[in-house]
Order: structure tokens, then C-alpha cells, then sequence
């Protein structure tokens, strides 16, 4: 019975982190638009040519005139290191090394992802870019 209890309320937490990666580090409908961090970080440090010619990006169905922008990467970096920062916070007060208890469960796939994304992107700031920690403290947090 006690055990029961335990799965349910870790996949209940794990449940509220998948949300959790949906409504902050997956843009869905709003790709490249400002709340976009991660994908305006990805679009500006890894797909815009060097030298800031424009290029033709296709999202939902339409084509987009694309520039690389330091403003939109500054703006970008700043909300990812403040989710990052979020996620390192919690990371160190939890007590458990995943984000819905003691083992490992399917909440910590999307944002071990984004983390090791982070990782990356963090290389192509300019300096002084987003201080924030590299990548979360460990490879979980508790649940929000």
C-alpha cells in the first residue's frame, strides 16, 4: 500500500515536470517568438549564416525573412539562464537525484535534453552572455 502511494505521487510529479517542459522550454505554436528561448537560441547561434545575411525560415506553414538579432540571442539567454538557475535551485534542494523522486522516471528525459542542449548553446554566447549555471547541478529537481 505505502509503495502504491509513492508511485502514485512520483508520477503525479513527474506528470507536473512534463508540464512544467511544455509551458516553458517547448514553444509549440509560438516557434520564434519571444517567450522562444530555447528555439531563438538554437535559430540564432547554430542555424543563421556567419556574417548576418538574412535567410528564409518555414514555420507552421509559413516562410519567415530571418536576421541573426544580439538582441533577441541577449534576451534568449537571459530567460534560459533564468530557467536554468530555476532548475539548479531546485536541484540542490531536493534530496533526490531526478525530478520526481529516486529514480529515474520519463520526467526527466525532455529537460535532461534541454539541459544538454543548454550545455551547447552556451559555447556560442557572446562573452558574458546568460551567467547562469552550464547545465543543472545534477540530473533532477523536485517537482514545481
Amino acid at each position: 500500500p505505502q509503495e502504491a502511494g509513492y508511485r502514485l505521487a512520483q508520477a503525479a510529479r513527474a506528470s507536473a515536470w512534463m508540464d512544467y517542459h511544455l509551458s516553458t522550454f517547448a514553444a509549440g505554436a509560438n516557434i520564434y517568438g519571444h517567450d522562444d528561448f530555447m528555439g531563438n537560441l538554437m535559430t540564432h547561434l547554430v542555424r543563421m549564416p556567419a556574417g548576418g545575411a538574412p535567410v528564409t525560415v518555414a514555420a507552421h506553414g509559413a516562410q519567415r525573412q530571418m536576421q541573426f538579432c544580439d538582441e533577441t540571442v541577449a534576451r534568449a539567454a537571459d530567460a534560459a539562464a533564468a530557467q536554468f538557475g530555476r532548475l539548479d535551485a531546485h536541484l540542490r534542494s531536493a534530496g533526490t537525484p531526478y525530478l520526481a523522486g529516486d529514480e529515474l522516471t520519463v520526467a526527466d528525459i525532455p529537460l535532461g535534453v534541454e539541459a544538454f542542449r543548454w550545455s551547447l548553446l552556451r559555447r556560442r554566447l557572446p562573452a558574458g552572455a546568460a551567467e547562469a549555471p552550464a547545465a543543472p547541478a545534477a540530473a533532477a529537481a523536485p517537482a514545481p
